[in-house]
């Protein structure tokens, strides 16, 4: 969201790389319907599977669900959470709950926690402010949004990396994962030890998301 966006602090030491967006990477979602900032949306919330420069491939959550992501190679720049508005607080939920995603409704309720840290600030409320639910919205996916909300209170953690498009905010989504991309495997039936996940909007497939 470009108000959000506009928030990351400046004269961040730049971590270049390049963000290719690869639907071929075994991801988990759900299909849900979600108010952000007054337009209701029918959203896939959970995994995007991604290449980071060109080989290295990751699952990353969306954090910036306003703005559609480049399917083409995508210049970005490494912010680590510390450098991020939340970021703590948002680097304890990934690294408390992205390892253990099994279903594609514990990916889409990380998501949807994740969007109402970033976009209303602290105030945990899934029915008031920019990111709220919706009657359609899977009843599910709002218990364990409002789960992991309510334990990552005061919560802080290190060790992600957020990626800001270099063309500035609107350009392409910004992207949340670990700060080590080479520890993401692709899941395995048994385990299915997640370590990402992110946002494909419906029908983006085809051109951004």
């Amino acid at each position: 969201m470009k108000i959000f966006m506009s928030l990351v602090l400046a004269a961040i030491p730049a971590i270049g790389h390049t963000i290719t967006y690869d639907p071929s990477l075994p991801r988990l979602f759900q299909t849900i319907e979600v108010s952000i900032g007054g337009n209701v949306i029918s959203v896939n919330a959970g995994q995007i599977g991604v290449r980071i420069d060109g080989t290295l491939p990751a699952l990353v959550y969306c954090a910036d669900p306003l703005t559609w992501l480049q399917t083409g190679p995508t210049p970005v720049t490494a912010v680590t959470e510390s450098q991020f508005p939340n970021g703590g607080r948002l680097a304890w939920l990934y690294n408390t709950y992205g390892p253990a995603v099994l279903l594609g409704s514990d990916a889409a309720a990380l998501q949807l926690a994740i969007w109402e840290v970033i976009l209303d600030n602290n105030v945990d409320d899934l029915d008031a402010g920019q990111t709220r639910t919706t009657a359609n919205t899977d009843p599910q996916v709002k218990m364990l949004a409002a789960a992991m909300l309510q334990a990552s209170v005061a919560q802080t953690d290190t060790g992600v990396r957020f990626y800001v498009p270099d063309l500035g905010p609107g350009y392409s989504q910004t992207l949340l994962h670990a700060s080590s991309p080479g520890l993401v495997q692709a899941p395995e039936p048994a385990n299915a030890l997640l370590a990402g996940a992110g946002l494909l909007l419906a029908g983006a497939l085809r051109r951004r998301h």
